[in-house]
């Protein structure tokens, strides 16, 4: 079985139509679902790990036979096996909302998914106004991370929380989500 977690494939060999790998990396197969799984309406989701066989290796294809069980869903997003979530809010442009941090934070806390604050934009504001949030933050008992895509402030050190993590990133429109991601997607050893 191929279990891909973060672009990173763990140790193994091949054993007829199981693959491990030795050395860490990326690898990339366009797979087919197996009929059976799709007349069984069996829906594969990211996160999820899965069985494949019928591996040809030079057209970089297979077919997925099985999807394993999942410890955690989502529907909204449609994500499975989530390990970590990342509440997003921007320090300003839009203001924080602590309604909607307390909406998000219970709805991870109700689906056990454990999570933490990343306060971006934080080159938007001063040193004491950052220092305030993230107290307040801690105080509520969760982890806080301050960071800022524009200078790259606090995003190396929350790429080495995400490395080897299935994450999901939410939180409302407009604090960066998707700079994070694409961050993340174009600085060297993002994970």
């Amino acid at each position: 079985h191929v279990a891909e977690r973060a672009g990173e494939l763990e140790d193994a060999a091949m054993h007829e139509t199981e693959l491990r790998l030795e050395k860490k990396g990326s690898l990339e197969l366009q797979c087919v679902i197996r009929k059976v799984l799709k007349k069984a309406k069996v829906k594969i989701m990211v996160g999820d790990q899965v069985d494949i066989s019928s591996i040809d290796w030079v057209q970089k294809s297979g077919m997925v036979v099985d999807v394993l069980d999942r410890k955690i869903e989502l529907l909204e997003p449609k994500v499975a096996n989530v390990d970590l979530a990342l509440c997003v809010f921007a320090m300003a442009t839009p203001d924080p909302s602590i309604e909607l941090m307390t909406r998000f934070t219970v709805s991870l806390s109700k689906a056990n998914i454990p999570f933490l604050i990343v306060m971006n934009k934080c080159e938007l504001v001063n040193g004491t106004e950052q220092s305030e949030w993230a107290e307040r933050v801690k105080k509520w008992g969760h982890d806080v991370y301050l960071v800022s895509v524009k200078s790259n402030e606090g995003l190396y050190e929350l790429r080495e929380k995400l490395r080897g993590k299935i994450s999901v990133l939410c939180g409302p429109s407009g604090v960066g989500k998707s700079s994070i991601i694409n961050w993340m997607l174009t600085h060297e050893d993002a994970s």
